[in-house]
């Protein structure tokens, strides 16, 4: 009888697993659709120099958020969590007040430092740029918070609520505000005026968020004194910044290079060009959130003929839906750009393509982050996201002046690719898994 209610446990949280997954992955698709469509209102609305200048500010906020965070929210989330699964309840109050401290006095200072080498830098660059970086750097303290709270209500199991916050709410009211500004005044349509609806809708997301994890917090942490272990916490965070800033960097170092060596239009082109690009790893994101928890349980029963044949799987399904992708763009991907984003951005097509045939690598290959992650690798992985960041900056040094935005294409394409194939062979060394959409003799054994 013990054992009829073991399995029945264990179904119960295999289906939540799943349900969980699949409504994070519900979440992250709408997210995705919300950012496209943003991504075409700001390109047709600011135009190739606006754009660009907009693309440059986020993309500094986002370099600057590895330091503001100070690898608190990933930390947070753990460190809830693992407290309220031994009942520590002191310990969930004191690293939520730690914590949320710790972003603040950081981010704030962070921005602070920023000012002040803005008014330096005043003299230098164009008042569009000096406004939009004027305003990104007002967000940028209450974009960690919001981070924070989000990961936060995270380790207290509000995983597909938390994500509805900060990827679905966030781009909605950015979305209406942008709309709304541009069409109460043609005036409005400024690279600082759109980095003002972030702000508002950032504020907006992090209220609602406070409000929503104060609900949260299980009544049995008010009845006990917080209780903290800062060194501890110390100790362990550096470790998350250094992968929080690997992954950041490859995100955004073509961005920024290109800034330094090109002009805001030719960013404003390629930033559209990486925008479409992405979309081949859709089919990769969504699987990746369902197939994760089933690697792990595959690998905790030591089932390797079952996690080969369901890594099999997941990337035939990535890669095909990858496939189908980038031969649409390969079809109608400059009439596409064109007709959605406007007449300027078509020469988005060739940074596109060449960013494209990236991320099919990515695709074939790209059940193996998840794969080393969910079979204790994680050490491995930030190893390899920080040499694939390195080889980025260096590659993009090298590219960019000789062939401007193709230049940064090809050094980030050459990255993922190598990213993306270093992985999988990892993955067959040390977890014994090949990775790849054909099937192998070894599926069977």
């Amino acid at each position: 009888m013990s054992s009829v209610f073991g399995r029945l446990r264990e179904n119960s949280v295999r289906a939540r697993l799943v349900r969980g997954a699949l409504g994070s992955a519900g979440v992250q698709a709408a997210s995705r659709v919300l950012t496209l469509i943003l991504g075409v209102i700001l390109a047709r609305s600011l135009g190739p120099e606006g754009y660009g200048v907009y693309a440059y500010a986020f993309a500094i906020m986002s370099l600057l958020m590895i330091v503001a965070e100070a690898g608190v929210p990933t930390l947070l989330m753990r460190e809830i969590a693992a407290a309220e699964g031994r009942g520590a309840w002191g310990l969930v109050r004191g690293a939520l007040q730690r914590g949320l401290q710790a972003v603040t006095l950081v981010s704030v200072g962070i921005a602070a430092l920023g000012f002040a080498l803005l008014f330096a830098l005043k003299p230098t660059i164009t008042p569009a740029t000096f406004n939009t970086l004027g305003v990104m750097l007002l967000l940028l303290p209450v974009a960690a918070l919001s981070k924070t709270v989000a990961h936060a209500m995270r380790g207290l199991h509000k995983v597909v609520a938390s994500q509805s916050l900060e990827l679905i709410l966030w781009p909605v009211l950015a979305l209406m505000l942008s709309v709304a500004l541009f069409s109460f005044d043609p005036t409005y349509r400024t690279p600082w005026i759109a980095m003002s609806a972030q702000f508002i809708a950032v504020t907006s997301t992090l209220l609602l968020s406070c409000a929503l994890l104060r609900r949260s917090i299980p009544k049995e942490t008010l009845q006990f004194p917080r209780e903290y272990e800062t060194q501890r916490w110390l100790k362990s965070s550096p470790q998350f910044v250094m992968l929080t800033a690997a992954l950041v960097i490859n995100n955004q170092v073509d961005i920024v290079m290109l800034a330094w060596f090109s002009s805001a239009n030719d960013l404003g082109v390629y930033r559209v060009g990486s925008q479409s690009a992405i979309l081949i790893l859709f089919g990769l994101q969504a699987v990746s959130a369902v197939v994760a928890p089933q690697i792990s349980r595959y690998h905790a029963q030591s089932d390797i003929s079952g996690l080969q044949i369901l890594v099999r799987r997941a990337t035939q399904a990535t890669t095909i839906a990858a496939i189908i992708v980038f031969c649409t763009f390969y079809v109608v991907g400059q009439d596409l750009l064109r007709t959605v984003f406007g007449k300027e951005y078509g020469a988005s097509f060739f940074p596109m393509m060449i960013l494209a045939t990236g991320q099919l690598a990515v695709a074939a290959f790209g059940v193996s982050g998840p794969l080393l992650s969910m079979c204790g690798h994680e050490k491995f992985l930030s190893k390899a996201i920080w040499l694939s960041a390195l080889g980025n900056i260096g590659l993009n040094a090298c590219l960019i002046p000789i062939w401007n935005v193709n230049g940064a294409a090809i050094a980030t394409a050459i990255t993922a690719t190598f990213w993306a194939v270093y992985l999988a062979w990892f993955a067959s060394k040390k977890v014994g898994i090949i990775v790849f959409p054909v099937s192998f003799e070894s599926d069977q054994k």
